[in-house]
């Protein structure tokens, strides 16, 4: 659907690179530009020596195109991202191969909301642009918002799809658009405070996404796990399927500290707690003692005179 009065625009098609980092003319700018280099050439998922990134998606994703793009640059992360107004699922079959080619190492779809009324031809029309995607290590497509009575099957189609595809994940952006003030009276396209909401919700999973896989790379897994059926709404830290990450040695040590430290204070309390004790008997024996003595001290003048009766 086009969009509504009110809803956002943005430009179709566009593609920016990203700007070279290090052009300032302070160390801290140089030194904040190698930061940026370095933490992106650790997403280089496909080994090509940069990181690329392309969401192709309809009127919907359109809203926030030029934001995403900025804010994919400002991570020093390379994105195109390719948009038109009533694009449909199989349209974006075509593109989502040309660009697979292109040596990304994540694709990004929000497709759907124009020709998902019959499941079946939407399922075959989705796997067919999850096969397009070929080896790219990572394929996130967004859920599409529940406004129509089919679009929840469609969703359904999108996270068995997804599922079954090494490195493919569903983003709940159905559940994030649900929220007040992020789309316009159609439940579909973006309002101004959409915007930062959609951008932010698609480069932090993704950003997300690609750190996860590159270390799971580092520490010998070599290769993408699938994601399964599962959903985000938001990114987290611990990727699904695995558990809470160890504590940190540091939080260790202080861990071990305070429990050292409460067992000398149990210590304390109960070897202070003792000397209370043993004063207190001492004093009650000093005490018995001394009234021993005074009594056969007193029943002296008694004793004698009864001895002399």
């Amino acid at each position: 659907p086009a969009p509504p009065a009110g809803a956002q625009a943005g430009a179709a098609g566009a593609t920016v690179s990203n700007p070279a980092h290090g052009s300032g003319t302070s160390p801290a700018s140089n030194a904040a530009g190698d930061a940026v280099d370095e933490a992106a050439g650790s997403r280089d998922l496909d080994g090509d020596g940069v990181v690329r990134v392309v969401a192709v998606g309809d009127s919907i994703l359109q809203g926030a195109a030029p934001q995403i793009r900025e804010a994919f640059a400002s991570l020093g992360i390379e994105a195109v991202v390719d948009t038109e107004v009533s694009r449909s699922t199989l349209a974006g079959e075509d593109l989502v191969r040309m660009y697979s080619t292109f040596g990304a190492d994540a694709l990004v779809v929000l497709l759907g909301a124009n020709d998902s009324a019959d499941a079946a031809t939407f399922g075959d029309r989705v796997s067919r642009v999850v096969a397009a995607a070929g080896d790219t290590p990572l394929l996130f497509w967004l859920s599409i918002p529940e406004v129509r009575d089919y679009y929840p099957s469609a969703n359904a189609v999108l996270r068995e799809s997804l599922g079954s595809r090494p490195g493919g994940t569903v983003l709940d952006w159905a559940g994030v658009a649900a929220g007040p003030g992020v789309t316009a009276g159609d439940g579909l396209h973006l309002t101004p405070a959409g915007v930062p909401a959609m951008t932010g919700f698609v480069v932090s999973s993704v950003v997300a996404g690609l750190d996860s896989a590159a270390e799971q790379r580092s520490v010998g897994t070599g290769s993408t796990p699938a994601s399964g059926a599962a959903t985000t709404a938001a990114p987290t830290t611990v990727a699904p399927g695995t558990s809470a990450p160890a504590a940190d040695g540091d939080v260790q040590d202080v861990t071990r500290g305070v429990r050292a430290s409460a067992t000398d204070s149990v210590d304390s309390v109960v070897g202070g707690v003792g000397w209370a004790v043993a004063l207190v008997v001492a004093g009650l024996v000093a005490a018995g003692l001394g009234l021993a003595l005074w009594s056969l001290w007193v029943s002296r003048p008694l004793h004698k005179a009864q001895s002399g009766a």
